[in-house]
């Protein structure tokens, strides 16, 4: 029964690349190695806006005047000044929530490219509780909200891309942690990737693990595909927001 992901490692990943031989475990420093590289290809499909499963809605009280003190720019991460969360990779959908009123309502944020929000003449308005517009700078290891025009009360909402998460230890238990389709995705992808990490082989090379992950990995695409809208997905920077196209709506053509 496989459990932690040295299981894993040894009896899926390690078998599928053809450095194990059946009933044998790796060195410890082999493993070490598959741990990083799993690590490091979890990372990579973070950057990637159909390999997350999940969309997390967030949301956060309006208490402060941010960080930089100006009811404008609010810094949002793991060590964050302002919102203590995972960093969003982007900003999907946004809203500002009326708290003041009963029942609350929302108020849909326009999300805007830099170029958009870099044309704003005036940045510097008196605050207040009502906020229209939000660009997201993906800075690192925080991001920053930039809210126009600037707000001093209220709560903002709002919708990011996922994060899949990695085994951070050998020991870690994996056993039941993948969605359907992503154990195959993520074994293989890394038995692709590993088989070179060995200085002797123990048998032949896997020819077909290649386009056993390529598969693996469309299916975990094609699953988290969201359905087609009348307007382009294609976001201008990190903030997620595509452009409407009349055209297409009216006549089927863009």
């Amino acid at each position: 029964m496989l459990s932690t992901a040295a299981d894993y490692i040894n009896q899926r990943v390690l078998r599928h690349a053809c450095q194990l031989r059946p009933g044998y475990t790796a060195g410890p420093e082999l493993q070490q190695d598959v741990l990083q590289e799993w690590l490091a290809l979890v990372d990579e499909w973070n950057a990637e806006r159909r390999m997350p499963y999940t969309t997390p809605e967030f949301t956060f009280p309006i208490t402060t005047s941010g960080f930089n003190h100006n009811n404008r720019d609010y810094q949002i991460g793991p060590t964050g000044a302002d919102f203590v969360t995972t960093r969003p990779v982007r900003i999907l959908k946004c809203n500002l929530v009326l708290t003041t009123v009963s029942p609350q309502a929302r108020i849909p944020l326009a999300i805007l490219p830099f170029s958009d929000y870099g044309d704003i003449s005036v940045l510097a308005l008196p605050p207040q509780g009502i906020t229209e517009a939000l660009y997201y700078e993906a800075a690192w290891p925080n991001g920053i909200l930039h809210f126009w025009p600037p707000v001093s009360y209220n709560s903002i909402e709002f919708w990011t891309q996922g994060a899949l998460v990695a085994p951070a230890t050998l020991a870690a238990t994996v056993a039941g942690t993948f969605p359907p389709g992503y154990e195959n995705a993520t074994i293989y992808t890394l038995a692709e990737r590993c088989q070179y990490l060995c200085t002797k082989e123990m048998g032949k090379r896997n020819e077909k693990i290649a386009g056993w992950a390529l598969k693996a990995r469309q299916r975990v695409i094609n699953v988290n595909q969201r359905n087609p809208k009348a307007y382009t997905d294609y976001a201008d920077g990190h903030d997620g927001s595509g452009s409407y196209d009349p055209n297409l709506t009216y006549t089927g053509y863009p």
